[in-house]
C-alpha cells in the first residue's frame, strides 16, 4: 500500500496550525484570567476589603510572576493587615526585584525595627537609603537616627552615638533626635553635661517650638527623680528648670498637647496640685478629645489619693475618645486596683483586639494572679516575659516591684532583694 506523502504533508501542516492555534488561544485566555485577577485585587483594595486584595494579588503573582510594585503592595497589604512575616517576605522580593525602591526599602526598616531585626534593618540603612538621600537633609537625618536606634539596640553605644550626632547635624530642629542623642549620653554614656549641652542649643536655636522646651523640661525632670536621694540640691534645681521650661512651652502654645501633659507632670512633682489642676482643665476645654489630658487629670486625682474620681475621668475620657488604647490600659490597673477583675477581664479582651503592646498587657495577666494569691504563677509568667518587659523602660520599675512582692510572699528573700536592685 502507497502512502499517500502528499496527503501526510498536509495533514501534518493543518495539525501544527491547530495545535499553535490552540496553544495561542490557552495563552490568550490566561492572560485574560490573570489580568482579571489584578482588576479585582485592584477593586478589592479601592472597596476596603484587604483580604480578597491579598488573596487576588497572590493568585496574580504565582501565576504571572509579577513586578516589584505589585510585591511591594502586596507586602504593604499584609502589614497593614498585621501578617508582619508574610509582608516582610514580600517587600524583600520586591527590592530584590527592583533594588532602586526606596518606599518599600523605608517600610521594609521600619517593620525590620519593630521584629527586631536589627542587623536587616542597619544593611537597608547604610548600603542603601544612606547613600540615596545626599540631596534631602531631613531624610538623611532620619535614615541617621534610625542607625543608631539600631546600634543602640545591638549595644554598639559609640556608633549609635555618632549616628546620633550626625541627625542632629542635619536636623538641628527635631525635639525627637537632639532628645534621643541627650538619653544615650546620660544613660548609656554618663555624660549628662554634655547631654544637657545639646538640649540647650536645641532651644537656643529653635526658641519659638514647644516641642524643644518640652524635651529639654523632660530630660531635666528625669534628672531631678535620678539625683533626688543623691543629691537634693541638684535635684532642686533641675526640677525647677523642668517647671521653668514647661511655664516656656505654655506660653508659646498654650493648647498644644505634649506641652500641656508635661506642664501637668512637672507642676505634680513640684507639688502644684492647684497649678497642674489648671493647666488640665484649660487644656481640656480646648481639646476634649485628647486622651492624654484624661490621663493628666487622672494622675492629679491620684495624687490626691482619689482613686474613685480618678477613675471616673478615665471613664469620662473613653465617652470623648471611644477605645482609646492608653485610657483603656490606666483604667484597667485602677479597677484591678479595686478588685473588679471581670472589668479588668473585659478591658484586656478590648486591649488585645486593638493588638495593643504585649507588655503591659502581660504584666496586668500578672498582677491579676497577684491578687488572687497566685504568687509562684504570677512570677513564672514575669519571668518568661522578662525580654518583654525589658524593651519597656517605663513599665519594668514596676515589673520588678511586683515581681519583688511576689518572692517576698512565696520566702524567697534572695530573690527579693534581687528583684529590688
Amino acid at each position: 500500500m502507497r502512502l499517500n506523502v502528499r496527503f501526510l504533508i498536509i495533514l501534518l501542516s493543518v495539525s501544527l496550525v491547530l495545535g499553535l492555534a490552540l496553544f495561542g488561544l490557552n495563552r490568550w485566555q490566561q492572560g485574560r484570567s490573570t489580568d482579571r485577577l489584578l482588576e479585582e485585587a485592584q477593586i478589592a483594595q479601592e472597596e476596603n476589603r484587604p483580604a480578597d486584595a491579598i488573596r487576588l494579588l497572590r493568585r496574580y503573582l504565582a501565576a504571572d510572576g509579577g513586578s516589584a510594585d505589585l510585591h511591594a503592595d502586596l507586602g504593604e497589604l499584609l502589614v497593614e493587615t498585621q501578617q508582619y512575616e508574610a509582608g516582610y517576605f514580600e517587600l524583600e522580593r520586591a527590592v530584590r526585584i527592583d533594588p532602586n525602591l526606596l518606599e518599600p526599602r523605608q517600610q521594609l526598616v521600619d517593620l525590620s525595627m519593630a521584629m527586631q531585626r536589627y542587623d536587616d534593618a542597619r544593611g537597608h540603612l547604610s548600603d542603601f537609603l544612606i547613600p540615596s538621600a545626599a540631596d534631602s537633609p531631613a531624610d538623611l537625618a532620619k535614615y541617621r537616627w534610625q542607625l543608631g536606634r539600631c546600634e543602640q539596640a545591638v549595644g554598639e553605644a559609640e556608633r549609635a552615638l555618632e549616628a546620633y550626632e550626625q541627625a542632629v547635624l542635619e536636623d538641628g530642629s527635631s525635639a525627637v533626635y537632639a532628645a534621643t542623642l541627650a538619653a544615650l549620653l546620660t544613660d548609656q554614656l554618663n555624660q549628662p553635661v554634655k547631654a544637657l549641652s545639646v538640649l540647650d542649643h536645641l532651644v537656643e536655636d529653635n526658641p519659638q517650638s514647644t516641642e524643644s522646651w518640652v524635651a529639654r523640661g523632660r530630660w531635666k525632670l528625669a534628672r531631678y527623680e535620678t539625683l533626688l536621694n543623691a543629691a537634693p540640691d541638684a535635684a532642686s534645681a533641675m526640677l525647677d528648670g523642668a517647671w521653668s521650661d514647661a511655664q516656656q512651652a505654655m506660653q508659646i502654645d498654650a493648647s498644644q498637647g505634649e506641652a500641656v501633659v508635661f506642664a501637668v507632670q512637672a507642676a505634680l512633682a513640684g507639688q502644684r496640685i492647684d497649678e497642674a489642676l489648671a493647666i488640665v482643665n484649660a487644656g481640656l476645654e480646648a481639646n476634649p478629645t485628647m486622651a492624654d489630658l484624661y490621663g493628666s487629670a487622672a494622675q492629679i486625682e491620684l495624687q490626691k489619693d482619689d482613686i474613685p474620681a480618678a477613675t471616673e475621668i478615665l471613664r469620662r475620657g473613653l465617652r470623648a475618645v471611644p477605645g482609646q488604647a492608653d485610657l483603656l490600659w490606666n483604667l484597667a490597673q485602677l479597677e484591678l486596683d479595686a478588685g473588679n477583675s471581670e472589668r479588668v477581664e473585659e478591658l484586656l479582651a478590648e486591649l488585645r483586639s486593638q493588638n495593643y503592646t504585649e507588655a503591659p498587657i502581660r504584666f496586668l495577666e500578672a498582677r491579676m494572679l497577684a491578687d488572687k494569691g497566685e504568687w509562684r504563677q504570677a512570677a513564672t509568667a514575669i519571668e518568661n516575659s522578662r525580654a518583654l518587659f525589658q524593651r519597656d523602660t517605663e513599665l519594668v520599675k514596676q515589673v520588678d516591684f511586683l515581681l519583688a512582692n511576689c518572692y517576698q510572699s512565696l520566702g524567697n528573700i534572695d530573690q527579693q532583694l534581687v528583684a529590688l536592685r
